[in-house]
């Protein structure tokens, strides 16, 4: 059973959490801080199928790709998850998918660069 799990969640993503500081002019700035306790969390990223993005937009607007963590729940709408290939997603919505607290769904949309 490990190997289906390891082989399941065979990414490694981090959570960012924005900060929002003000600029020498009073102006806000967005950026981002990784969420130390929260790095370098085994996840799986599956892109929607068309289908599956027409189903998802009647719930959540622009969702693309749907991310499973075992982790527990610290993530918040708004967040950002970094990959380690440096691919970014903005998390729209998260779900327990089968109850219990053992699977997390993040609803995400891409961040194209």
């Amino acid at each position: 059973m490990a190997f289906l799990t390891d082989h399941f969640f065979s990414e490694s993503i981090t959570l960012q959490r924005p900060t929002i500081t003000q600029d020498e002019l009073g102006g806000s700035i967005r950026t981002w801080a990784d969420v130390l306790d929260a790095s370098t969390i085994p996840a799986s990223i599956q892109p929607l199928s068309t289908s599956e993005k027409i189903t998802q937009g009647t719930r959540l607007l622009g969702v693309t790709h749907q991310i499973y963590i075992q982790a527990e729940p610290i993530f918040k709408r708004g967040d950002r998850v970094r990959t380690k290939r440096g691919d970014y997603y903005r998390i729209v919505g998260i779900r327990n998918e089968i109850l219990f607290d053992k699977l997390w769904v993040l609803d995400a949309r891409e961040i194209l660069k």
